[in-house]
C-alpha cells in the first residue's frame, strides 16, 4: 500500500513540474532583458550622476533645514496656539515641495514614464498626509479651547463628551484621508474592500456583542450625561467616585480605596444615584441631642451648626449650601440632620474635611452645653401594672 502512495505522489510532482517548467518564460530571454535594463539603467546613471547628486544633496539640505527650524520652534515655544500647530505641516510642505522640484526633473530623464508617474502618486500621497495632519491639529487645538471654555464658564459640556467627538471627527478624517489616497491617487477598488470590510465587520460585531453594548453604553452616558468624571455615584451596590470613562467600562473609587470596573452598558442600563458633582461630596450626618434640651438650645444647636458649616474651606455654590432642621423625635433623641458638601475631589481630602467639621462641632456643642443623646432606657419599679 506504501509503494502505491509514494508512486502516486512521485507521479504528481513529475506532472507539475512539466507544467511549470513549460509556463516558465525562457530562461535565455528573461536573462538578455535583464541585461537590456541593466545596460539602460547604467547608461542613464552616466550621464545623469551629476544631476542626481546635485538633487539629493539640495533635497538633504532642505530637509536639514527644516529638522533644525522645527527644533528651534519647539525649543522656544512657551504655549500652543494656531501658528505652532500650522507651522510643522507647513515646513513639512515646503520640504516635500523643495525635494519634488529638485528631483522630478532627473525622474523625468528616466526611460519609460512609470517612474515619474509613480513619483507623482507618493507626492501627492504625501500632501495629502501632510494636510491631513494639520487638520488633526487644528481640531486637537480646538477640543483643548472647548475643554477651557467648559471649565471657565460651568458648561454642561462634559468631558467624556467632548473626547468622544474629538475622536470620532478624529477617525473619520483619517478614514477619508485614506480613502482618497487610496482611490484617487493609487487607483485601489475601494468599493471590493468596503464591501469587504462590510462583511468582516459583520462577522466581528456578532462574534463581540458584549463589546458594542459597551460603547453604544458610552455613547448613551456621554450623550445623557447622567455623571461626569469626579462625580459621586451609586449605582447596585457600589458607591463612589467616578475616575474614568472609558469606550468598554468605567472605573469608581470607593470610600475603602477599591476600584471597581463596571461595564458601561450596564451604567447606561442600571438606575444611578448622583450624590454629588465634581468637587464637592456630600456629608449628611445625623446629631442627636438629649430630651432633656431646650427649645432655645435647639436654637443654639442650629445656629452654632451654621457658623461652622456656612462657607466651610471656601464660598459655597448657590444650590449647594448647608441644610441643618430639627428632623425628629428619635426614640432616645432629638434628631439635627446636617447635608454639608465638602470641598473635596476624593474620599481622602474628603475624611480630612470630616474630621475636621466633627472636631469643631464637638468643641462648640461641649462649650455651649449641649449634650449628645445615647440609647439609654428609664426604669421605673415599684409600679403595678394589673392595678394601673
Amino acid at each position: 500500500m506504501k509503494w502505491r502512495i509514494f508512486l502516486f505522489s512521485g507521479l504528481l510532482f513529475f506532472t507539475g513540474t512539466v507544467f511549470a517548467a513549460e509556463s516558465l518564460p525562457d530562461p535565455s530571454a528573461l536573462l538578455q532583458t535583464v541585461q537590456a535594463e541593466e545596460n539602460t539603467v547604467l547608461e542613464w546613471l552616466q550621464l545623469q550622476m551629476g544631476a542626481l547628486l546635485a538633487a539629493l544633496i539640495k533635497s538633504a539640505l532642505a530637509i536639514v533645514i527644516c529638522v533644525l527650524l522645527l527644533y528651534l520652534r519647539r525649543k522656544h515655544r512657551k504655549s500652543v496656539r494656531l501658528a505652532d500647530i500650522l507651522l510643522q505641516p507647513l515646513l513639512l510642505f515646503v520640504t516635500l515641495a523643495l525635494c519634488f522640484h529638485f528631483i522630478h526633473p532627473v525622474i523625468q530623464s528616466l526611460p519609460g514614464q512609470s517612474a515619474a508617474a509613480v513619483e507623482m502618486k507618493l507626492f501627492y500621497a504625501g500632501a495629502t498626509l501632510i494636510i491631513t495632519w494639520g487638520v488633526l491639529g487644528i481640531i486637537t487645538l480646538l477640543n483643548r479651547q472647548v475643554h477651557r471654555f467648559a471649565e471657565r464658564n460651568g458648561s454642561t459640556l462634559d468631558d467624556l463628551t467632548l473626547d468622544l467627538a474629538g475622536n470620532i471627527l478624529t477617525g473619520t478624517i483619517i478614514f477619508l484621508a485614506l480613502l482618497f489616497i487610496g482611490q484617487n491617487i493609487f487607483q485601489l477598488n475601494i468599493s471590493a474592500l468596503l464591501a469587504g470590510a462590510g462583511v468582516i465587520g459583520l462577522a466581528v460585531a456578532l462574534a463581540s456583542r458584549d463589546t458594542l453594548s459597551n460603547f453604544f453604553g458610552t455613547i448613551v452616558i456621554a450623550g445623557d450625561s447622567p455623571f461626569r468624571i469626579g462625580d459621586l455615584i451609586k449605582t447596585g451596590a457600589v458607591e463612589g467616585i467616578v475616575e474614568h470613562v472609558g469606550a468598554r467600562s468605567s472605573r469608581i473609587r470607593s470610600r475603602d480605596e477599591s476600584l471597581y470596573t463596571i461595564p458601561n452598558s450596564l451604567l447606561a442600563a442600571d438606575a444611578v444615584c448622583l450624590i454629588s458633582r465634581k468637587g464637592l461630596i456630600k456629608y449628611s450626618p445625623e446629631l442627636g441631642l438629649i430630651y432633656q434640651t431646650t427649645p432655645e438650645q435647639m436654637e443654639t444647636a442650629i445656629r452654632l451648626l451654621h457658623e461652622i458649616a456656612d462657607d466651610f474651606h471656601g464660598p459655597d455654590q448657590p444650590e449647594c449650601r448647608p441644610h441643618i432642621y430639627f428632623e425628629t423625635f428619635a426614640p432616645y433623641s432629638l434628631n439635627i440632620h446636617l447635608i454639608v458638601w465638602l470641598k473635596a475631589e476624593n474620599f481622602t481630602a474628603a475624611e480630612a474635611l470630616r474630621d475636621e467639621l466633627n472636631r469643631t462641632i464637638l468643641q462648640k456643642f461641649n462649650a455651649a452645653g449641649l449634650e449628645f443623646a445615647y440609647p439609654t432606657q428609664t426604669l421605673f419599679p415599684g409600679i403595678d401594672l394589673e392595678k394601673t
